[in-house]
């Protein structure tokens, strides 16, 4: 079924005109940067022997191929291969981003869903109902005679993510939404083919890449590699990848570092907390539930005062329910400090706070010892952490090792339980798009046993994340990740993530829904662990048990909305 063509003629207008003037570069300025982000790495990048291990990367070989290949590529070419040369350590920390604002769209947005590119969200503004009735989770069967699928797989080469679901996922992204800085922009018009849900049939509709920003290159950019942002000891507690997925579209983006939840809550459900994160509770057979929204952990200048909302909701929890719902998917991460401030409130006995181990140069060593002489840390505990970093980095250098001993910010001190603590069974939430500090607070959660990991194995961005050099010549921007930090059980979490301990695949109709099915079965596994808090066994026949029956009750149709 083909759509009239005037949508296309009607938006169109709105694209913008390239005009490029900027002067190409030359194959020494080219193979320079190409050195420069060499030297960046082996200096200032902290994962790359276990990048080599893993990945079995040969970095000389690397940038020899990488090298050879920028020969005969004009400017715009060339700044892609530099974001492609690093989305090739799948770091979702490590990335290169060219500098300019330009953006095109086709009006929606797309997503990743039983391995079926579908739409998230159609901008209304571009695309009216009345005009293409599309809705989330139609499928996008072709762009322009190609496999959106297909589409997608050629994108993930400009995608870092140690995990290869959360690689594929932000790879749909960018399908239909591109920002220039990150992969390469497409302008004019694109047919697309859907199957639409609303009128039954495939569609066939052409649509303009809709462009906002300065196009690449229309004007010669300035830059400065002395323009670098001033760093301080939060540096070494960034654990936070808003900042790598900046240039991605919102689409379930829209719940990724957001307070709210993408989970329907039951039609009863009692609200403790709407902004600035949801709490709430709801009743079951079980006894009331509670629900609690953690999506990350980059409160800023409000961490005081985002500390005292939690204590609160959790007060709140701990008083009124007998299980919780700790839904942390979607996490961006933050500062680790403030996590493990969070984390106390779920401790039930004392615990290790984040292990690190970090780069260990003399610039590291420089950049710690003035933070360490920095009135502003004197006489209190962050001092204390700093000056453990301070000598295990000074010890490692000396010793000409690359990364130190396994090391925290708590100078080798057990974190206390806080006073204000939800002590009862739950279960905690997480997926593919949490990452760094989304990444190590179900880490340590499952470390101390404190409740089951339901979803699917976390992104695996496992360091703190800096901003390093401009590159000469191209101008791209590299941040960096300087450490590495681990699971207690010892392994790594760069480019492995946190494995649930039950791992639920997301469908079509978990998406259409509000996600009851996934509902369902969260549901039953934090049941399980309420019975076995009260010492109740498991029925033998699940079909014939009562989870099966209340579970009909809570979330049947009537219940949720």
């Amino acid at each position: 079924m083909k759509f009239s063509l005037w949508l296309a003629s009607a938006l169109g207008s709105l694209a913008l005109s390239t005009v490029v003037v900027a002067r190409p570069l030359t194959v020494e300025e080219k193979h320079a940067d190409i050195e420069q982000l060499g030297s960046i790495i082996r200096s200032q990048y902290a994962p790359l022997k276990l990048k080599e291990e893993k990945l079995g990367l040969k970095l000389d070989k690397l940038l020899a191929d990488y090298s050879k290949a920028s020969d005969k590529l004009s400017n715009g070419e060339f700044y892609y291969l530099i974001n492609q040369l690093v989305a090739e350590f799948q770091d979702g920390h490590f990335k290169s981003s060219i500098k300019t604002d330009h953006k095109s769209t086709l009006g929606f947005v797309t997503d990743l869903v039983q391995g079926k590119i579908v739409i998230e969200t159609v901008d209304r503004s571009l695309i009216p109902q009345y005009a293409l009735p599309l809705m989330r989770g139609d499928e996008v069967i072709s762009i322009d005679g190609v496999k959106a699928v297909d589409v997608a797989k050629d994108l993930e080469k400009y995608v870092g993510a140690g995990n290869p679901k959360s690689r594929k996922r932000l790879a749909a992204f960018l399908v239909t939404s591109r920002a220039t800085s990150n992969v390469p922009a497409k302008t004019g018009n694109s047919v697309v083919v859907i199957a639409s849900q609303a009128v039954k049939k495939t569609i066939e509709v052409e649509l303009p890449w809709v462009e906002s920003g300065t196009p690449l290159d229309a004007v010669e950019r300035e830059w400065s590699g002395d323009d670098e942002v001033r760093k301080s000891p939060m540096d070494y507690q960034t654990l936070g990848i808003d900042d790598a997925l900046a240039d991605y579209p919102k689409l379930e983006r829209g719940f990724m570092c957001n307070t709210l939840s993408r989970f329907n809550p039951p039609t009863d459900a009692v609200p403790i907390m709407t902004s600035p994160f949801v709490a709430y509770t709801f009743d079951t057979p079980k006894g009331k539930i509670g629900y609690l929204r953690v999506p990350h952990f980059n409160w800023g200048k409000d961490a005081a005062a985002r500390l005292k909302n939690y204590e609160y909701a959790i007060h709140k929890l701990e008083s009124s329910t007998e299980g919780l719902i700790l839904d942390s998917s979607h996490n961006c991460g933050g500062t680790v400090s403030v996590m493990e401030d969070l984390l106390k409130m779920f401790a039930t006995k004392p615990f290790e706070g984040l292990k690190f181990q970090f780069l260990a140069s003399r610039n590291e060593i420089n950049e710690v010892k003035k933070w360490v002489s920095d009135q502003e840390y004197k006489a209190s505990l962050e001092s204390e952490g700093l000056t453990a970093i301070l000598n295990a980095i000074n010890l490692a250098w000396k010793k000409g090792d690359r990364l130190t001993s396994l090391t925290s910010w708590n100078e080798g001190r057990l974190l206390q339980p806080a006073s204000i603590r939800y002590t009862k069974p739950l279960i905690v939430l997480t997926d593919e798009l949490s990452g760094s500090a989304g990444d190590g607070f179900p880490a340590l959660l499952q470390g101390m046993g404190r409740g089951p990991i339901i979803g699917q194995t976390t992104m695996g961005a496992g360091g703190h994340v800096v901003t390093g050099p401009t590159l000469n010549n191209s101008g791209n921007t590299i941040t960096l990740t300087k450490s590495l930090f681990y699971h207690p059980n010892g392994k790594a979490i760069e480019g492995a993530g946190v494995t649930p301990d039950f791992t639920y695949e997301t469908t079509l109709e978990d998406y259409t829904t509000g996600y009851r099915p996934y509902q369902k079965f969260y549901m039953a596994k934090l049941f399980e662990k309420i019975d076995e808090a009260k010492g109740i066994k498991p029925t033998p026949s699940p079909s014939q048990g009562p989870t099966t029956l209340q579970l009909a009750a809570v979330l049947g149709g009537a219940v949720l909305r």
